[in-house]
């Protein structure tokens, strides 16, 4: 049971993306884990924590639980709570920690309880928070106003903003058009700007204070997309601080006159710069503490900062950072030239990149970079925000491919399977759905609209009783399908958004083969009185559900009375007949073959019947299944024939048969021994040979004979004769003429695809002698000089037509070379034996030598 459970718990959860734990519930012990378990808990494979307690895999807070309260309370706990989470620090063995999520859930499978646990690292998620707070504080200390808005009209504002226009609440500000807060007269210029930004990097604008005093101040503002729309930012500074400094600046030239004008305005200026110390502090802050990564580089695109995250991601230091260019960081050239382009004409980029560690490993970013201007508009350089978004490419990967798996196993089940919603309109079918109604437009329609007009009363009566039920099964009626009516059974199940019923799953399945079937029984049963009774030597009788004989025919009475010596009448039971009288071997079935003729399927059989004449006789039965109205099991109809003089025939058929299997497997093996003689006389006479050219050709003979040979072993080893398995006389044939040809300083890579390929004696021997010569070829002549030899041969069937492909990496054959001129031996043996075949050879040589052979498969009775 726990073995069945182990199984379904790695099929859940093989691919998820959080560590799952399955714990026996009465020792807390780990009875399984999953892959991502391993990963997040520092683990080389499952055997270092299988039969382990939780607890001990880390120190977490469960511990402490375990200690505090026994596993039988911490089972009701869970089971009362329907669930049980916290959160902790986990510590590994290795130090370092985690912040994770705990989730306890009990499971009962067959008699026994299991927990399943679930943990889930959000280290991340807590960085990405305190991130964002960080972020929306700086934003709100910043010195400068800032107005987000959208023509005009005010998207957000800071805190900032909200004190230079001395107001207390700053939601009230949204809505409100930006002009509104400045003077009458300066409107038409705020419109301007903020409507073409480029045009000037700043204005001045002014307003009146509550003192009714008129306050000066700049605005710039610059454009950014938001979800297809350009959204302005508009940055708004005290032009009159600006002023105040300058002039403070005068006084201070002429601070003679007035020692205690001095001071003060000594001690404003003070205040100014510990402000602007104070804001740049804070910048400084953000980039050092950003969990992103930033980059900035100058027009050329040479790197002039990076935050210490930037450092971490890349592994480079920021003193080796300051020497590269920003393009060394892609992996992609083409793909940082898109992103320059992008810079250059809409200011900015937002995408995902591949960048470039220092080791050369890739990792994929989603970056959103800018140009920097200075005050004057000019630009100075470009900054880049990125953050590394491998791992979650990685589960998007995997979630996909668990949708497409669950997408595939719908669109192809055997079954039509629809899902519709509340008002039986379909919103989503299989192809088999599409099938059975005859139609690929079926989105939008009722699936009444399919149902036969005849059976659409019953069909919604049904329909209503399931909407109380909530489930139906074994529904019949009949669907439309064009022109054609199908029998058709139906089972739902509803699908429920908390109490609310929403609609359907309903498996429709195609049952008018058996309803047809059904319906020809009845017909042959009608016809059964008149067959009985025929002049013909079958025996014949019909037999209810307990195998008792309700009708039979002369011939069935004939035979019983002759072999068995008993005197039929309806009403006996036909089974206590035959399971004294039949052999042991057909004993041992007889019941099952008449039970499931009372289940409704047709059966055949043979066996022997002890005779009282005789010895044996052969019966073959027939049983068919009959409806009968009203009852659940089916009655039987037999027919069955003696068949003894066919088994004899049959027989010495057999044994003739197998008489000349094994002549002629005899014969092979006597051709394949004597072809092996001729190779081993070839073999020696080579060793009294000392020319090198004849030697040569002693070894070239050999190799074809044991080509030759290879077809009769293949023959005399096969159960079929008349064809050669040449998908496996290939693989032997590449085996022996590369080991027989091994070169002396490398090795060669065989690539094969043999297919499965059968061929008539006639052409396997011509064939196989072609693939020799083209094999030695190569192993010999084709790889002087290369370093990584490979040697690919490819055989496949289609619409009765061989191909076989040899292709080679090697040096190729001379330019002016022609295969139909060539002097070698070999080679005019391949254009010999291709013509013998009634086939084509094409060659090319092109980084290496291809050979192509094509010839039509000659059939068994060709």
């Amino acid at each position: 049971m726990k073995a069945e459970l182990i199984k379904y718990f790695q099929n859940f959860f093989e691919f998820s993306g959080y560590a799952y734990f399955l714990l026996d519930s009465t020792t807390l012990e780990i009875v399984d884990v999953n892959p991502k378990s391993l990963e997040v808990f520092r683990l080389k494979d499952r055997s270092e924590v299988i039969a382990k307690p939780f607890y001990e895999v880390s120190t977490c807070d469960f511990g402490n639980h375990v200690d505090q309260i026994t596993i039988v309370n911490f089972k009701k706990l869970i089971r009362k709570e329907q669930g049980y989470a916290y959160q902790q620090k986990v510590r590994l063995t290795q130090n370092n920690t985690f912040d994770a999520s705990f989730e306890f859930s009990l499971i009962q499978f067959g008699d026994e309880d299991f927990i399943l646990v679930s943990v889930k690292d959000i280290s991340k998620e807590k960085e990405l928070n305190e991130s964002m707070e960080t972020y929306e504080a700086i934003y709100n200390q910043l010195p400068d106003g800032i107005v987000i808005h959208l023509n005009g009209v005010i998207i957000g504002t800071n805190r900032s903003f909200q004190e230079l226009n001395e107001e207390e609440d700053v939601t009230s500000y949204r809505g409100k058009h930006i002009a509104s807060f400045f003077s009458e007269q300066d409107r038409e210029k705020i419109e301007e700007h903020i409507t073409h930004p480029e045009k000037g990097k700043f204005i001045i604008v002014s307003r009146k204070s509550k003192n009714n005093n008129w306050h000066k101040f700049v605005l710039e503002s610059f454009e950014t997309k938001y979800h297809d729309q350009q959204i302005t930012t508009t940055i708004v500074s005290d032009y009159q601080l600006q002023e105040d400094l300058a002039k403070e600046q005068l006084r201070a030239n002429l601070a003679s006159e007035a020692n205690i004008l001095l001071e003060q305005e000594i001690e404003k200026h003070k205040e100014t710069q510990r402000k602007l110390e104070t804001s740049q502090e804070i910048s400084k802050s953000v980039f050092n503490s950003s969990i992103d990564t930033i980059i900035s580089s100058d027009l050329e695109n040479n790197i002039t900062e990076v935050s210490p995250s930037a450092c971490y991601a890349f592994k480079y230091s920021r003193e080796e950072f300051l020497t590269l260019n920003a393009a060394d960081i892609y992996a992609n050239k083409e793909e940082f030239q898109n992103i320059s382009q992008s810079l250059s004409t809409d200011g900015f980029y937002i995408g995902e990149v591949t960048n470039k560690r220092k080791d050369g490993s890739e990792f994929t970013c989603f970056l959103s970079c800018a140009v920097m201007r200075n005050k004057k508009g000019d630009h100075i350089g470009y900054m880049g925000i990125s953050r590394d978004i491998t791992d979650l490419k990685k589960a998007e990967e995997e979630l996909i491919k668990s949708e497409k798996k669950y997408r595939d196993l719908f669109v192809n089940l055997g079954d039509a399977l629809v899902i519709v919603d509340n008002n039986n309109k379909i919103l989503d079918l299989n192809n088999a759905a599409k099938k059975l109604f005859n139609s690929s437009n079926c989105i939008g329609k009722q699936l009444f609209d399919f149902v036969h007009d005849d059976d659409l009363d019953y069909v919604k009566e049904r329909s209503k009783e399931f909407r109380q039920k909530g489930s139906i099964v074994n529904v019949e009626f009949r669907v439309k399908n064009g022109e054609r009516v199908k029998h058709v059974n139906l089972s739902s199940t509803a699908i429920y958004e908390g109490d609310k019923y929403v609609g359907s799953r309903d498996i429709i399945r195609d049952i008018t083969q058996e309803k047809e079937y059904q319906e020809l029984i009845v017909q042959q049963t009608s016809h059964l009185e008149s067959i009985f009774e025929n002049k013909s030597d079958v025996i014949m009788c019909t037999l209810d559900s307990k195998y008792n004989l309700t009708a039979f025919n002369t011939k069935l009475e004939e035979f019983i009375q002759h072999h068995l010596g008993i005197t039929l009448k309806i009403g006996m039971n036909f089974m206590d007949i035959l399971i004294n009288s039949v052999s042991d071997q057909v004993k041992e079935g007889l019941q099952e073959y008449y039970e499931k003729a009372t289940k409704g399927y047709p059966t055949q059989f043979e066996g022997i019947l002890k005779s009282l004449k005789s010895n044996e006789v052969w019966i073959e039965t027939f049983l068919s299944p009959i409806t009968v109205e009203g009852k659940s099991a089916y009655d039987i109809a037999l027919m069955a024939m003696d068949i003894t003089d066919k088994k004899e025939a049959e027989i010495e058929i057999t044994k003739s048969l197998q008489e000349k299997e094994v002549l002629l497997k005899e014969v092979h093996h006597r051709v394949k021994n004597n072809l092996q003689v001729i190779s081993s006389i070839l073999n020696l006479q080579s060793s009294y040979v000392k020319d090198k050219n004849t030697l040569y050709i002693l070894r070239e003979s050999q190799n074809r004979v044991k080509s030759m040979s290879f077809i009769h072993e293949s023959l005399y080893r096969s159960k079929d004769f008349s064809q050669v398995n040449f998908s496996d006389y290939l693989n032997n044939l590449i085996n022996n003429v590369v080991h027989t040809f091994l070169l002396p300083d490398k090795d060669v890579m065989l690539k094969t695809d043999l297919g499965a390929v059968n061929l008539n004696l006639d052409q396997a021997i011509p064939c196989g002698l072609i693939l020799n010569e083209l094999l030695t070829n190569a192993m010999k002549y084709a790889f002087v000089g290369i370093d990584n030899p490979e040697l690919e041969v490819r055989i496949h069937e289609r619409d009765n037509v061989i191909f076989i492909h040899v292709e080679d990496n090697g040096i190729g054959l001379p330019k002016d070379f022609r295969i139909d001129e060539t002097n070698s031996l070999g080679l005019q043996l391949v254009q010999t034996l291709t013509d013998q075949l009634d086939g084509t050879l094409e060659l090319k040589s092109k980084e290496g030598t291809k050979y192509l052979l094509t010839f039509e498969k000659m059939n068994q009775s060709d």
